[in-house]
């Protein structure tokens, strides 16, 4: 997926440069950008295009978009630092900067919520009723899993958990009926249509945005953030998507996030320190 992901990017951006929309640029070790593989490859591209071309225009160097086929491998990688940067969801970005010494630049902030959704069960409207049923996860270190495992246990409701590997088999398992009750960021929700939801509610809805950082590993040279600095404070680069932009992040901001999602970086920290990967 990932070298499909490469090859398509590759001829967007020949054929933009062919058109002289995009200045061709040339390195001889293109800056690695991590992104999440919470999404599909399409997706990746259609809010990502116009950064990556914004950026290489603006700074002459080249852009390689990079993932891995599931959180465990992204996490992995990014523990290794084998990306030069990363855009890496607000609780993973988090854990990297507190227990491997990533720098914080700057934060995408996002429209999206994550959610806990039902589907086909009128009876089934709040937290409450999830007593004792089954509930699809994506991938336990995705920031809906935590979010959806932790609102069920403050309220004392059993359940049990099924786990996937992303958002996208989420939403195939509830569409095809294999379970009733999911976990799954609303931008997925979302892009399913109005059919489906209609005979779908939400039960729940995490009152946090679910944002991502761009961050640096150690490794990183401090001249790299002059590469991402054209990205801040254009919001113009993201109206087709559910983001709102990329803006510098203060000291304050970043100590506001550590403390709204310490019980989800407290359980995300358990998981790891155990090998709790899928």
């Amino acid at each position: 997926m990932l070298k499909a992901l490469t090859n398509q990017l590759g001829r967007v951006l020949l054929y933009g440069a062919l058109l002289g929309h995009v200045n061709i640029v040339f390195a001889q070790d293109p800056i690695s950008l991590g992104v999440s593989p919470w999404t599909n490859k399409g997706h990746i591209l259609k809010w990502s295009q116009s950064v990556v071309h914004h950026l290489e225009n603006q700074s002459g160097k080249a852009i390689r978009l990079a993932s891995a086929d599931n959180l465990q491998l992204y996490m992995r990688k990014a523990m290794a630092q084998q990306f030069d940067a990363m855009f890496a969801p607000i609780h993973l970005a988090l854990y990297l900067i507190k227990h491997h010494g990533y720098r914080p630049y700057a934060t995408l902030r996002s429209k999206g919520n994550l959610l806990i959704v039902a589907v086909g069960s009128p009876q089934l409207s709040k937290l409450e009723d999830l007593k004792g049923v089954e509930i699809i996860l994506p991938h336990e270190l995705s920031g809906a899993s935590l979010v959806a495992k932790h609102a069920l246990r403050e309220k004392g409701i059993p359940f049990t958990a099924r786990v996937v590997n992303d958002h996208w088999q989420v939403m195939e398992a509830l569409k095809a009926g294999r379970v009733k009750v999911g976990a799954v960021l609303d931008l997925v929700y979302e892009m399913q249509g109005e059919s489906f939801r209609q005979f779908s509610k939400e039960v729940y809805r995490n009152p946090i945005s679910w944002d991502a950082l761009l961050i640096f590993p150690p490794k990183a040279n401090s001249a790299l953030e002059s590469v991402f600095e054209p990205m801040l404070n254009a919001p113009e680069l993201y109206k087709h998507t559910k983001f709102e932009g990329t803006f510098a992040l203060s000291d304050a901001e970043l100590e506001a996030m550590f403390e709204s999602l310490a019980p989800y970086l407290k359980d995300l920290q358990g998981i790891i320190e155990a090998g709790g990967y899928r």
